[in-house]
Formats: structure tokens, C-alpha cells, sequence
């Protein structure tokens, strides 16, 4: 049974009611969008503060964002009008490519953050952890470019997304030789940071965490009752 959309989704992109213009600039291109200001402010802390602050946004009928991905930031903002996680969307514009996958969720989750829509973040961690459990063991290739992807914007410790990505960096040095994760701490220091703090989670849940000297070496995990692994272990169940 569908879950039925909430009466704002009709309004999305539609002229009826709209009281501002979205100028979304990217690369020379430009893309407009009928929206509502109750609608974003009730979504997103970003606009809540531009609409009802000393901002000419408060006042003006037309607003320029620049610097988005369209793609992910139409899923962005169509979501603060339906409040709902297209999946299917994710799906038909990835051709269900687990790695394509990963790349847009982290391209929403950068969106998401710039205009802070915080019931979005959640979300999109969630289905981050599900993709990148299928993608257990893909190489040190693709876990640096998630790594240089995501933390190129992000600079906050203990972020769902960071530390959702600090797992997966963990749970692949077991059975990958990552002879260059050293470079990649110095980097993104706050990679290190989120692999501090999900040791500290994974050592609470009684998996015992890699030391520094395990980079680039073979390392084995064991539980303090050596039954858990880290497969199962927290973000990843």
C-alpha cells in the first residue's frame, strides 16, 4: 500500500501559492522553481533564518542558490515538500549502481547540510549504510573517494554520515592491506576523529577496535566473548 503524500506535495514546483522565485544557478545553467516560504522555513533551518531575518530574502520574491548539483538538489528540495525518501528516484537515476548510489546519497547529503533540513540526514544515513554493507571490500580506490567526497565539505566530528563511513573504513582494513590510510588520516583529520569515536562505540558493544600499528598490516577482530564481529556490530545491523 502506498504511503499517501501530505497535501503540500501537490505545491511543489506550482505557481498556486507561491509567494517566492528559486533561481538555482549551476555551471551557467539555470533552473527555476516555484516555491512556498512556510513550507521551506517549516523544513529547513537555512531558509527559516533568510525569510525571517535582515535578509533581503525576507522581503524579495526571488532568491539565486548557487553551487548545488541540480540533481541532488531538486531531490532536496522536493523532499521538504513531501517529506518523504524517494528510494525509487535514487534507484532510476544510479541504474541501481551500489557505487553510483553511494556517490548521490553523499551529493544529498551535502545539499541537505548547506540548508540544513535535519529530518533529511537521518534518512539518507540509513540507506548509506545499506549500500556501502553491499559494497564490503570494494578497495581502497573507492573508500578514498567516498572519503575525499564526503569530508572535502564536511569538517564537524560525529556526523550520522561521518561515522556511518569511519565503520566502513574499519570494517575494511581486516581484510584489505590499507598501506595508505596513513595519508588519508593526515588528509581528512576529521576521518580521524569519527574512526576515534567508532572504536570507542565498537569497544562499548565489546568489538575490540584495530590499533594505529594495524594500518597497512594484516589485523585480525575479535570480541572481548569472541562470537562478535564487526560485520554485525552497531551502524551496519
Amino acid at each position: 500500500m502506498a504511503t499517501e503524500q501530505p497535501a503540500q506535495a501537490s505545491l511543489f514546483n506550482n505557481p498556486v501559492l507561491s509567494d517566492m522565485k528559486l533561481l538555482q544557478v549551476y555551471k551557467g545553467e539555470t533552473k527555476e522553481y516555484h516555491v512556498h516560504k512556510q513550507i521551506l522555513s517549516c523544513q529547513s533551518r537555512y531558509f527559516m533564518n533568510a525569510f525571517t531575518g535582515n535578509f533581503k530574502e525576507a522581503t524579495n520574491t526571488t532568491m539565486k542558490l548557487e553551487d548545488d548539483d541540480p540533481v541532488h538538489f531538486e531531490f532536496v528540495l522536493q523532499f521538504m515538500y513531501t517529506t518523504m525518501f524517494d528510494k525509487n528516484e535514487i534507484q532510476k537515476s544510479t541504474s541501481r549502481d551500489k557505487k553510483k548510489m553511494v556517490a548521490y546519497l553523499v551529493g544529498i547529503s551535502k545539499v541537505a547540510d548547506k540548508y540544513n533540513v535535519p529530518r533529511l540526514i537521518p534518512l539518507v544515513a540509513d540507506e548509506l549504510a545499506a549500500t556501502l554493507k553491499c559494497l564490503h571490500g570494494a578497495g581502497f580506490d573507492f573508500s578514498k573517494g567516498l572519503v575525499e567526497s564526503y569530508y572535502s565539505h564536511c569538517v564537524t566530528p560525529g556526523t550520522p554520515l561521518g561515522l556511518i563511513i569511519a565503520h566502513s573504513i574499519i570494517r575494511d582494513i581486516f581484510s584489505t592491506s590499507y598501506t595508505n590510510c596513513p595519508d588519508l588520516l593526515k588528509a581528512f583529520p576529521t576521518l580521524a576523529v569519527d574512526i576515534a569515536l567508532r572504536q570507542i562505540e565498537l569497544s562499548v558493544m565489546g568489538v575490540m577496535p584495530w590499533r594505529c600499528d594495524d594500518f597497512g598490516g594484516k589485523a585480525g577482530v575479535r570480541s572481548r566473548d569472541h562470537h562478535s564481529e564487526i560485520e554485525g556490530a552497531g551502524l551496519f545491523m
